[in-house]
């Protein structure tokens, strides 16, 4: 009889940084962007144009589904993040969205996502990914 030795394979996962998905829930986007990204539950509540209240509420209960705007917004905010992670990991992400860009006329990614201007946030991520620093 022929025995097999097996050798466990470890991998990574413990060193790497938490992440989203597109199967990340409104609470688990919530806690991300507060923990994560440092952000707070007022810049938060701005980026899904929502009240602090309900950010409260979505990052404390995880069976709390949000408006359909906030979870569109939420959305486009876990997207972004996905996009950046690679390139800014952590609260690097959070600096980039609070801060003046060029490329957004000086304005800050934060406020257009607040705006309804998601896709010009995008393509300035994007861009920056691509190697353009600002």
């Amino acid at each position: 009889m022929t025995t097999h030795t097996f050798t466990p394979v470890t991998t990574q996962l413990a060193n790497r940084q938490p992440r989203l998905s597109e199967i990340s829930s409104a609470h688990e986007i919530v806690v991300f962007l507060m923990t994560e990204l440092q952000l707070s539950q007022r810049e938060i509540a701005e980026l899904l144009g929502a009240d602090e209240r309900t950010v409260r509420r979505l990052q404390a209960d995880s069976k709390i589904r949000p408006q359909q705007r906030h979870a569109r917004r939420l959305d486009d905010v876990r997207d972004l993040v996905s996009l950046l992670q690679d390139s800014l990991p952590g609260e690097q992400t959070g600096r980039w969205l609070r801060a003046r860009n060029r490329m957004l006329g000086g304005q800050r990614p934060i406020e257009l996502i607040a705006a309804d201007d998601y896709e010009r946030v995008r393509d300035a991520a994007e861009a920056f990914v691509d190697g353009d620093p600002m």
